[in-house]
């Protein structure tokens, strides 16, 4: 039975994901034993729906590691359509590896011809056989299809430039008779004005924020350095008892200004490398007013 699905589907575009179809193109059929699978150079996706372009294929026997992926493929899919969906998929025979499709796009051929190309997926997904549909002639039935550039980039059409220069930027198409044949258009393009930067690129040191390691910040405030890791970041402190020496409400007289569980900054303050914290000035003015306005003696 593989080698006729394989006959039947090899390099074509199916419908997976029953009952909420999608495209993809099968590049690989397999019973479990036996694996049919395209055999292209790298980076080619072509699809071969047509008599006259067989798809060049390579068969070959599964390893007995790949016959245990193989079965766990099934129960993958088995198990996700059963408790996902409500469906049972039965026994299932032969899986189908496929790319899904990502999108189309245009591509310019010779005396003006467009032709429209469907781009699928890098990554390979196995689907169940009796789930996939193919076939379905009215799928796209809604979509436009230009087979001309006269007709893809009519004048006074709305384009944007995706290549170099002016990446992005909004143009209209003119009337382009005279080169169109040539496989090009004319468009005039809106190039917004750029902002001069260089002034800010050669004078960003000035700008930016210098950060010290917690001794260096300690020595400038007359304390130690474990006091600035502490009060940076968070301390609780209660009113406790010989019963219940923590204390029943404890209150937070850090400044939050960094979070060592979470290895998380708060940005223009602190800064966590590799080793350490690091500390900016405006810490250091923070734990300064922070010192004058209440005593060590009165929190510890």
């Amino acid at each position: 039975i593989c080698d006729h699905v394989a006959a039947d589907v090899l390099g074509k575009p199916v419908f997976v994901n029953w009952p909420h179809l999608e495209e993809a193109r099968v590049i690989a059929v397999s019973d479990g034993e036996t694996k049919f699978a395209l055999e292209e150079p790298t980076g080619v996706q072509q699809v071969y729906d047509r008599p006259s372009s067989p798809p060049p294929t390579k068969v070959s026997c599964l390893s007995d590691k790949e016959q245990k992926e193989w079965v766990k493929d099934v129960q993958g899919i088995t198990e996700h359509f059963f408790k996902r969906k409500g469906i049972v998929v039965n026994d299932t025979q032969v899986l189908l590896y496929g790319q899904m499709l990502t999108g189309r796009k245009y591509v310019p051929k010779a005396n003006g011809v467009v032709e429209l190309e469907k781009q699928w997926a890098k990554q390979v997904l196995p689907f169940a056989y009796q789930t996939v549909v193919k076939d379905i002639k009215a799928f796209y039935s809604s979509l436009t299809c230009f087979k001309s550039l006269d007709e893809l980039f009519t004048p006074s059409t709305t384009v944007f430039m995706v290549g170099s220069p002016y990446y992005g930027a909004m143009g209209e198409v003119q009337d382009s008779q005279d080169v169109i044949k040539d496989g090009r258009i004319r468009v005039v393009f809106n190039v917004p004005h750029e902002p001069q930067l260089e002034h800010l690129i050669q004078n960003q040191h000035k700008y930016s924020v210098k950060y010290c390691p917690g001794y260096f910040l300690a020595s400038r405030l007359g304390i130690s350095s474990y006091l600035v890791s502490r009060f940076s970041g968070s301390i609780f402190i209660g009113r406790g008892s010989k019963k219940n020496p923590c204390g029943e409400q404890r209150a937070n007289v850090g400044l939050n200004l960094k979070f060592n569980k979470k290895n998380e900054e708060v940005p223009g303050y602190t800064k966590r490398t590799e080793k350490e914290w690091l500390y900016s000035a405006a810490v250091e003015e923070l734990l300064a007013e922070y010192l004058d306005r209440y005593s060590l003696s009165a929190l510890l």
